[in-house]
Order: C-alpha cells, then structure tokens, then sequence
C-alpha cells in the first residue's frame, strides 16, 4: 500500500462549508482527501470513517472547542483565522530555531519520519490553539485567569453522542449533542478531519486495503465472530490490567469520559478491520 503523504495539502485545500468556527474559506477543488495507491479517497469516506473510529473517543476534547467559541462568540469576541496562523507559525519559528538551529528543513525531515507533514501539524495545531486563545481573551475580558475560565466553561459539560454517529447518513445529521445543541455530520467530521486527519491516514489506508483484499478473496466476517472476539479480548484485558475487577475498569472508563457502549463500538469497528 502507498499512502501519499502529499494528501495533507488537498486536505487543507478542499471546500469548507460556513465559516463558524473560525476556518476561512478557500477555493472550490476537486473534493479528495489523500490517495491511496493511486486511488483519490474522497472526503465524505474518510470523515464518515474517522466520525466512526475516534466520533465518541475525541467528543470531549470537541466539546471544549465548542463551548469556547460559543463562549466567546457570546461576548463578542471574534478571532480571525490568520491570527491563529500567526501564532502557530511563531511557535514553528521558535521550536525550529532552539531544536533545529533555523533550519526548517530539518523540523520537516522530522516529522516525514513520523509520517507527517508540516501542512498536517499546522492544521492539527491551529485547532488546539485557537480554543487556548479563545479562552485566554475570555479570561482578559472576565477579569479571570485562564483555568478559571476552562474550568467554569467545562462545568456540567454535556456530552451526548447520538446513534448517528456510527452509521452513515446525511451531512446535516445529528451526531453529537452538546449541553442540549445539535451538532452536525458534516460540522464535527470537518472537525476531525483537520484535526486527527493526517495521524489516522494510516490507518484509515490499512483498513481500505484489507477491506478491499478480503472483498476480492471473498472472506465474510459474521457479526457473531466479531462479537465474540472482542469480549473475549476486552475479558483478556480486564483481567490483566484490572486483576478482572470489571468496575474498576468501568470507573477508569468514566475516568477518560468514555462509554463501555462506546469502547464495545470502537473495538468491533477494530476487530472487523483486522480479523
């Protein structure tokens, strides 16, 4: 399998729809996302894919994303894309000229061993730090340090994935409900695709491949198989990091505010993949 890591480019480069979080819009382009030997992936597979396998796992992290803007939209408080830019690039500069002696050259190498690229890191870094300064201009007009603010946003935070999430359907579909609002197919797969995009490219490529290879070989996996690799796995697991203590392992779930629903979903997607 090749996966072009030039896919980091059409990822930044294809259209955007509304612009309520704080990306500009660009250019209408043919709407791909990465190649895979030779093949355009479109972007509605890959989101669809990425809403699947990291939908519920990275809700909390969104959410946080989320009320920071409506927060700050709330207040009047706009934040334009370049000045995000700008403070990603100034951290690039900084971190390129204490570890890599200004060469930046040298800082992509980097990351190409990784299987990154500098367009994906931008992109990925632009979403974390644009909810760290819009919580830092909250606290500046509340008169409030910024974990104070954090912490009052995130209070009573809801996070309610909705049955959407793991299946395919329309762009304007619910998938996440977030202290009682609607969130959208497309809004939160736009989301994550600028955000975990290039990191799960590979995995997402593995899984095009081997889906493709069982199809032409004609291998079927039955439901009951997949089922019952995955309990027998999760009882593997539990009983080895749990001393078989299930809710302990229940607790540390709530812990990193996941579901068991959702680690059963996350784990026969896996396990259907890969068996």
């Amino acid at each position: 399998m090749i996966l072009d890591r030039a896919f980091a480019a059409l990822l930044l480069t294809i259209p955007l729809t509304g612009n309520a979080s704080g990306q500009e819009e660009v250019a209408p382009t043919p709407d791909f996302v990465l190649r895979i030997d030779q093949e355009l992936v479109e972007r509605d597979p890959f989101e669809a894919w990425l809403l699947r396998e990291r939908g519920e796992l990275l809700a909390p992290f969104y959410a946080r994303y989320l009320v920071a803007e409506q927060a700050a939209a709330s207040m009047g408080i706009r934040l334009a894309d370049h000045i995000v830019l700008e403070a990603v690039e100034s951290e690039i500069t900084e971190r390129v000229r204490n570890a890599f002696g200004g060469d930046r050259e040298r800082w992509e190498k980097e990351l190409g061993l990784a299987s990154r690229t500098a367009a994906g890191r931008i992109a990925e870094r632009k979403i974390e730090l644009r909810a760290a300064l819009l919580v830092a201009e909250l606290a500046r007009t509340r008169g409030t340090t910024p974990e104070e603010t954090e912490s009052d946003l995130i209070e009573g935070l809801s996070i309610v994935p909705l049955p959407a999430l793991g299946e395919t359907g329309a762009a304007e579909d619910p998938v996440l409900r977030i202290n009682g609002t609607d969130v959208s197919r497309s809004e939160y797969g736009k989301w994550l695709r600028l955000f975990r995009g290039e990191v799960d490219a590979q995995r997402f490529g593995e899984s095009i491949v081997i889906e493709a290879e069982a199809r032409a070989a004609g291998v079927k996996v039955s439901k009951e198989a997949v089922e019952a690799r995955v309990r027998s796995e999760t009882e593997e697991f539990v009983e080895t990091f749990y001393g078989g203590d299930w809710d302990l392992w229940r607790k540390s779930l709530i812990k990193e505010k996941r579901t068991e629903e959702e680690h059963y979903r996350v784990a026969r997607a896996a396990t259907y993949t890969f068996m």
